[in-house]
């Protein structure tokens, strides 16, 4: 321990008890700011929406990731359809698909997809897949929508594909290591 201030290099017992206590709250501090900073991520998941076979379709959603809200970042989103199939009479090309992403603070938050725009055109078979980051943020809570307009059918898989990166939670002992300061804290007061 440093000692200055008293003829002899000695402080006092009261003040020497003082800085024990200040180096001992110091150490603690230290202790709790490692540990919080020790938190993990939350757990990352995968939340899918199955577009239906029929286009000229819309759907209402509850929560995002299913019947309970999900709290957390959009990460990724791949949309993949491996065959939109087209017969007579109906043209690829009036293809329309629009799907809200329930995000805030993100570059854009809705899908939308026109065929002519995708460069299809007639009847056959049509496909799309990418993935992006334009969709990533925080979800937001609340209802959401997706819209398929235009005659065709998918064939195969057709979906959008979330990665979320869910809450962070506290490192297992991170919730003990508060605990135990705060019966530290109560200790010192008595």
């Amino acid at each position: 321990m440093l000692a200055w201030g008293r003829p002899g290099g000695h402080l006092g017992a009261g003040f020497e008890m003082e800085i024990e206590m200040m180096n001992l709250k110091c150490a603690g501090a230290a202790a709790l700011v490692c540990s919080v900073a020790a938190c993990s991520h939350g757990e990352i998941v995968e939340v899918r929406y199955d577009f239906p076979t029929n286009v000229n379709t819309s759907v209402l959603y509850g929560y995002f990731g299913g019947d309970a809200p999900l709290e957390g970042s959009i990460i990724s989103t791949t949309l993949v359809i491996e065959n939109y199939l087209v017969q007579s009479g109906n043209d690829a090309s009036d293809f329309y698909l629009t799907f809200d992403v329930p995000v805030i603070d993100s570059v854009a938050s809705q899908v939308r997809l026109l065929g002519g725009d995708l460069g299809w055109s007639g009847t056959g078979s049509f496909v799309i897949s990418f993935t992006t980051d334009d969709y990533n943020g925080t979800i937001r809570p609340g209802r959401f929508g997706a819209e398929f307009v235009g005659g065709g059918t998918f064939v195969g898989d057709a979906y959008i594909s979330f990665t979320v990166d869910t809450n962070p939670v506290p490192a297992p002992g991170t919730m003990a290591l508060l605990g135990g300061a705060g019966l530290m804290g109560l200790r010192r007061r008595r």
